[in-house]
């Protein structure tokens, strides 16, 4: 039978009060040093090691560029496909989804063990995330089909001809 997942213990940071951490964010989002955080910190009454304080900001700062990245791909995804809210919002979900797995099973800390349950868990996000891939894939192409009926029904009201607007349904279903 395998080992049950660690737990993560909240570490001396993360048990300060919530005003206390948000002013260390504002504080490192600032760029401030972990030394000027240290001040600030004894300032406002909160007893945490320089240690403690550096892997509590090394956190935060990879969260930072985790949501970086996202709005990075939120933006690509954007120019990309639109700016259709729900399309939007539906792929940058897939996207943040897909990074959390891998870096689940990419991680630093060596090989990831899971539980029966974590493993069953991971499968089910893994084919959700999949299922909405397709979802999407599905979404894309009605509206395009979508697009392209309304476009040469446009066309052909205008006076185009057959041909041409069987070309422009083409190029606007092709288009990726």
């Amino acid at each position: 039978m395998a080992a049950p997942a660690p737990r993560h213990r909240p570490g001396t940071v993360d048990r300060l009060p919530e005003a206390v951490r948000e002013r260390i964010g504002e504080l490192r989002r600032d760029g401030r040093t972990i030394d000027e955080i240290m001040d600030a910190l004894a300032a406002l009454g909160g007893a945490v090691s320089r240690s403690a304080l550096g892997r509590y900001t090394h956190r935060i700062d990879q969260i930072g560029r985790a949501m970086r990245e996202s709005r990075e791909v939120a933006v690509a995804l954007v120019d990309r496909y639109g700016a259709e809210p729900e399309n939007r919002q539906a792929r940058l979900n897939m996207e943040l989804l897909h990074g959390v797995v891998m870096r689940l099973i990419v991680s630093d800390d060596g090989p990831v063990e899971l539980s029966p349950r974590e493993a069953a868990a991971l499968s089910a996000t893994v084919r959700n995330l999949v299922m909405a891939g397709r979802h999407d894939v599905e979404r894309e192409r009605a509206l395009r089909a979508a697009l392209a009926e309304r476009a040469g029904d446009a066309a052909r009201r205008a006076g185009v001809t057959g041909d041409t607007v069987d070309a422009i349904r083409a190029a606007i279903e092709e288009a990726a």
